[in-house]
């Protein structure tokens, strides 16, 4: 990276991505590492006293599966991609471009400058506390097709949508039922669908009875314009340097689907 003059972006992925003792090397030997986690899971502390400390449902796997259920999966994932691209940058290595899917955006916007470290783990944990207290009975699934065929096979389907644009795969996100429904229309001829392993559905309808109240949770938090490079989920546009990714957006952020393909 510093002999040449490629740019580099660093890409902070989501949900599904996360394991018990996921950075337990890095905390250990790694000074940087363990102060920026440290400090993530010192927040969420403050925020959810009653859960437990994410230092040992992370690092220790005293959790008991609970990293796997979306209340401490996204404060998890944010934590360890914040102090992971924390280290990088402590070792030199600077992104030039930073983007994130879904959940991963959130890490990537702390590294962009849009918040502080604490007020990302304020957004994440309360996006993750009011997603865990929908009603189960979502389900998403990655279908191996063309977007525009995808979106074909889901017309008379009111209660599944794309929740994803990725590219080779299109994930659709809905009622269980109805996304069972398309997958088996899929492989029927042949298509390769995987169901993801989800408590929700999301990015789909059935997370609008939450977003009023994130909303105006998000709205007492401070927020300034990227000092990077920044390319957004919601559009797949490169964030103006003048635009504040405020409330509104992150509450859309939640409903609208990846604009990952793009």
């Amino acid at each position: 990276a510093s002999r040449g003059e490629r740019r580099i972006a660093f890409l902070f992925t989501g949900q599904g991505s996360q394991s018990v003792g996921m950075g337990r090397d890095l905390y250990r030997i790694e000074s940087v590492f363990r102060e920026c986690f440290d400090r993530c899971a010192e927040e969420f502390g403050r925020l959810r006293p009653e859960a437990p400390d994410l230092r040992k449902l992370v690092i220790e796997d005293a959790g008991d599966g609970l990293i796997d259920q979306t209340g401490y999966t996204q404060p998890a994932l944010y934590a360890l991609e914040a102090s992971l691209a924390t280290l990088w940058r402590n070792w030199g290595v600077e992104p030039d471009v930073v983007l994130g899917h879904s959940v991963g955006e959130y890490a990537a916007a702390y590294i962009a400058g849009v918040f502080s470290l604490e007020d990302g783990m304020k957004l994440i944990a309360e996006r993750g506390r009011l997603m865990q207290s929908l009603p189960e009975g979502g389900a998403m699934a990655a279908v191996s097709a063309a977007a525009g065929n995808v979106e074909e096979a889901l017309r008379g389907h009111g209660d599944v949508c794309v929740g994803a644009y990725n590219g080779a795969d299109t994930v659709i996100s809905g009622a269980r039922k109805e996304v069972d429904a398309v997958v088996e229309r899929f492989q029927a001829v042949g298509v390769r669908c995987r169901r993801l392993v989800t408590s929700h559905a999301f990015h789909s309808a059935r997370m609008e009875p939450m977003l009023e109240e994130f909303r105006r949770f998000a709205g007492g938090v401070s927020y300034r314009a990227p000092t990077k490079h920044m390319i957004s989920n919601v559009s797949g546009d490169i964030v103006g340097e003048d635009r504040v990714l405020d409330a509104e957006y992150w509450t859309s952020h939640i409903r609208e689907p990846v604009q990952f393909a793009r």
